[in-house]
């Protein structure tokens, strides 16, 4: 039975995929450049990049831009993201459910996403949920993104000094959550409800396939009964 459940946030725990298409299009529209489709958009989340991944991604002419002109554009859609967040977002059907059952059972979750803290943490507040975790580690200058398993192995791992590489299970729904658990030497379960896609070689490796939140509880519940 795992003990602690790195999540995802964007995709895996909340549907904001709305919120993201409306800032990054005001973003790319307020300094000029051509603005992406929502269909470009929802094609960039499906791999999980950062911020900063996903300007360059959507315009591929736009850069390399210098790191003031980068904090603008970041520091623009972030408060353009904070305008709409909660209004446009929500949990997934069961995220509830899911988080207060784990809870119950005792098992830590520790959110690992891309998406700044402070996005993070007004959406865990606006929905309260933000008491079932314990840590919370976004896009930061104290750590590399994912999937770089820098936050793991720097801060997760280190303060659990009793927990195996197998007690931890990373649970999200893009190649980049694959990624980062492979980097980390943990098992992934990958949610397919979300609107990331793996590659080939990611669907044979998994160790889960969660078709809904529900089955993230139906089959680490069965799995603890096996023990």
């Amino acid at each position: 039975m795992y003990q602690t459940i790195l999540f995802d946030f964007d995709g895996t725990l909340c549907s904001s995929i709305a919120t993201i298409v409306i800032a990054l299009q005001k973003t790319f529209e307020h300094f000029g450049r051509p603005v992406p489709s929502q269909a470009a958009i929802a094609k960039m989340a499906s791999s999980g990049p950062d911020l900063i991944g996903s300007f360059y991604q959507l315009d591929p002419e736009l850069g390399p831009l210098d790191d003031a002109t980068l904090d603008t554009w970041s520091t623009y859609y972030r408060e353009t993201y904070k305008a709409s967040d909660v209004a446009h977002s929500d949990l997934y059907p069961g995220i509830v459910d899911l988080l207060e059952a784990l809870s119950d059972q005792g098992i830590e979750m520790v959110i690992v996403s891309n998406k700044s803290i402070e996005s993070i943490q007004r959406s865990l507040d606006a929905f309260h949920i933000r008491s079932f975790f314990t840590e919370i580690y976004g896009d930061s200058l104290q750590h590399p993104s994912k999937p770089d398993p820098g936050v793991f192995v720097n801060h997760i791992l280190p303060t659990r000094p009793d927990h195996a590489l197998s007690d931890f299970l990373m649970v999200g729904d893009t190649q980049t959550d694959y990624q980062f658990a492979q980097a980390c030497g943990i098992d992934m379960g990958w949610v397919e409800y979300g609107y990331g896609q793996l590659d080939s070689d990611a669907l044979l490796n998994l160790k889960f396939r969660f078709e809904s939140p529900h089955a993230i509880l139906k089959e680490l519940s069965t799995s603890k009964s096996d023990e």
